[in-house]
């Protein structure tokens, strides 16, 4: 099996040995974006950093919509196309246009074949025009270990698509053009927003950057044990718009522990003070895993462990109202993920500690309002379902 260096370098000299073909006015329409973009930035007089995320998102979702569907793209969609991507809701536009910030451009696996270009150029078409939209949604995973042969899988983090050797299906295209469609329309969207909130900024009440990460240093230390203050720290500063159109700022601030070779990241929202999410990620290789046997009765020896991180972050005199865990497995009692989470509810909020089975460490903390965390467990239970896994949930003991 293939490194994940090894794959990335053979993914690399296939693009290069087979480039894709682009239409004659790709050029044209490339410089017309750019120029468009640099008079927005000057208008817009926000951050270089921001509108530098901006265009790459933009252009990059450009070039895919162009390079894939033909000269007209789907972007140049009539009214199908545009109510369709209209139901995007608010939770994946932010989703999208964070993805679309992460890479520069798109890269695909393997080159379309021509009669596969020349079909997903008639389907676009009939998606523009008679509103011929898929049964479904192209798979997206958070690992290389989680590609699924047979369908297309999307790995945000480096903005990848993972296409299946044999001929893509009508479906897989139509999967293919409505990701296209709503992620042009979210880009979009969220860049129209930041334009607003550049036009209409207002004074927002924040906490002092100081106290931001005296809260994360404070919280890391009491969920993995660490002194956090004696490590490496960095912090990244980032201003948007939530679902409400309400300004808010969000720290981002990074921790690294050289001697364990481990990462940490906390994000503080500085309105309100209140931190998320915290990841921790290890030098030695991923947190997911396909080759790893199902094995309930250790993962119940986890959970006095979680519910302590659990304490840790939503206070010690929390009453749950329900203690479980979950995880995917496949027809063979492999663990689909390798992932355990384990699921702290209140009456009104919740708290998921993840563990990786692989890395063997609780590697992810997260809150959620109860209707956040149905939206996930709905999206989890489908995404999984794409991947022909079964989602078991189990009370703790």
């Amino acid at each position: 099996m293939l490194s994940d260096e090894q794959m990335d370098r053979k993914i690399r000299e296939h693009v290069k040995a087979h480039p894709v073909i682009l239409p004659e006015d790709y050029q044209t329409m490339v410089q017309e974006q750019i120029r468009t973009c640099c008079e927005e930035e000057v208008q817009m007089n926000t951050s270089v950093k921001k509108q530098r995320k901006k265009r790459i998102a933009a252009a990059a979702c450009i070039v895919l919509c162009i390079g894939v569907c033909g000269a007209g793209g789907v972007r140049a969609g009539m009214n199908y196309a545009k109510q369709r991507a209209e139901q995007t809701s608010e939770k994946e536009q932010e989703s999208f246009w964070k993805d679309a910030a992460k890479a520069d451009a798109d890269t695909f696996s393997r080159e379309l074949s021509e009669k596969e270009q020349k079909r997903l150029n008639e389907l676009a078409e009939k998606y523009k025009t008679e509103g011929l939209f898929p049964e479904g949604n192209i798979l997206q995973i958070s690992d290389k270990s989680e590609i699924v042969s047979d369908q297309i899988c999307f790995l945000a983090q480096d903005s990848t698509f993972y296409l299946p050797e044999m001929a893509l299906s009508d479906e897989q295209m139509l999967e293919l053009i409505d990701f296209y469609a709503k992620r042009d329309y979210s880009v979009t969207a969220q860049g129209q927003k930041d334009a607003e909130e550049a036009e209409n900024s207002v004074d927002v009440t924040e906490i002092l950057q100081e106290e931001a990460v005296e809260k994360a240093s404070d919280l890391l230390s009491r969920l993995y044990g660490i002194d956090a203050d004696t490590l490496a720290i960095e912090t990244e500063h980032d201003q948007t718009l939530d679902e409400n159109g309400e300004t808010f700022t969000t720290n981002r601030i990074s921790y690294r522990d050289e001697t364990a070779g481990i990462s940490y990241l906390v994000s503080v929202d500085l309105q309100n003070g209140e931190i998320k999410t915290i990841s921790a990620e290890k030098d030695a290789g991923s947190n997911y895993s396909k080759e790893i046997a199902e094995n309930a009765a250790q993962y119940q020896n986890f959970y006095s462990e979680a519910e302590k991180m659990a304490n840790a972050y939503m206070g010690e005199n929390t009453i749950w109202t329900a203690k479980e865990m979950e995880y995917m497995r496949d027809e063979d009692h492999m663990l689909g993920t390798g992932i355990v989470n384990y699921i702290f509810e209140t009456d009104t909020n919740s708290c998921v500690i993840s563990y990786s089975c692989a890395q063997q460490h609780f590697y992810q903390v997260r809150y959620f309002t109860k209707d956040e965390l149905d939206s996930y467990l709905a999206d989890e239970k489908e995404q999984g379902a794409k991947r022909s896994l079964e989602r078991v949930i189990l009370d703790v003991k």
